[in-house]
């Protein structure tokens, strides 16, 4: 990969072509999302493989409403602590 240089919020390569910073930070934090959905699913698939008997098919156990509302706090909770690492510092 080539040398980048930054200039005002762009990031120039070797061969003159200009990337913006927001493009590059958008897909690195899809790439780094996409690979964190990618293990819930299989966390969550695990689990149902654990709680099924023997040779039984798998069957996927359906979320109650209270589960999802944890579940959606918890994403929410992440995001504020995400957004919040770009903001000036606390005194």
């Amino acid at each position: 990969m080539g040398r980048v240089v930054e200039r005002d919020g762009e990031a120039e390569t070797r061969g003159g072509r200009l990337v913006n910073l927001r493009t590059r930070v958008m897909m690195i934090g899809g790439l780094v999302g996409g690979l964190i959905g990618v293990l819930a699913a299989q966390l969550y698939l695990r689990s149902a493989e654990t709680k099924a008997e023997g040779g039984e098919e798998v069957e996927l156990p359906s979320l109650e409403p209270r589960d999802m509302i944890k579940l959606v706090l918890s994403v929410l909770g992440v995001l504020k602590l995400v957004d919040g690492l770009a903001g000036p510092p606390r005194s």
